[in-house]
């Protein structure tokens, strides 16, 4: 018989028997598309070249789980990175590994592997829900970096004065906004950490995209874009 605790046990990551019976459970139903919001690795690992390779099979686990063809998008999470929370603004490609993963998982382009790999957030288009009506827009999804927004960043603490918009994800998603919003089209937002949650509120940055979102409805009204964030 199977040890009880083959599934894992509370408080303890997730072993690799829980992850395939999860992975086939879900996949068991075609989704229309997969989103993995972050910490595909196991918490505190060794090294960042060990937080890499477990990033790197476990997305391999989801394509061996995952039907053909299905859209896919994954987030970086704190613990995808060495060690955990780590992050470093000034480091150019910071997220090379990561990107190369998630390219060979949901055949990323060249523009969104750039991006994931040197900012840690990116974009796509997903096909539109089989219940809309005929000849409406794909959806358009973004997928954050809110990692650079904990308390708990280990090697570049950022300086919220200094810093106001680390990486220049604000004024990407501002642009993403607009987009969205002349083009008439739904929008997405996600990511790891949920906006303005604990931590990354004390940081003072926490509440930006409201903020954001206020300076847009000053500068013409609140749109389409907006009202979907």
């Amino acid at each position: 018989p199977q040890s009880p605790r083959v599934l894992g046990r509370a408080s303890c990551d997730s072993p690799a028997p829980l992850l395939r019976a999860t992975l086939s459970a879900a996949m068991s139903h075609r989704p229309d598309a997969v989103l993995v919001l972050g910490d595909l690795v196991t918490h505190n690992p060794p090294s960042a070249a060990a937080a890499a390779a477990d990033f790197a099979n476990v997305t391999a686990a989801i394509e061996r789980y995952m039907p053909a063809g299905t859209p896919c998008a994954v987030a970086v999470g704190n613990n995808d990175v060495s060690p955990d929370y780590a992050v470093d603004v000034r480091a150019p490609r910071y997220y090379a590994e990561q990107s190369a993963a998630v390219r060979a998982l949901c055949r990323l382009d060249d523009s969104q592997a750039a991006s994931l790999a040197t900012r840690g957030y990116w974009a796509t288009d997903l096909p539109a829900p089989a219940n809309s009506r005929a000849g409406a827009p794909p959806l358009r999804l973004l997928v954050l970096n809110t990692g650079m927004y904990s308390m708990k960043v280990g090697v570049t603490r950022l300086r919220p004065n200094a810093e106001p918009d680390p990486l220049q994800q604000f004024a990407w998603l501002e642009g993403e906004l607009v987009a969205a919003e002349a083009r008439r089209r739904p929008l997405v937002i996600t990511g790891h950490i949920p906006e303005g949650r604990g931590r990354a509120r004390q940081l003072g940055l926490g509440g930006q995209p409201a903020e954001l979102g206020q300076r847009r409805r000053r500068q013409g009204g609140e749109g389409r874009g907006e009202r979907q964030r």
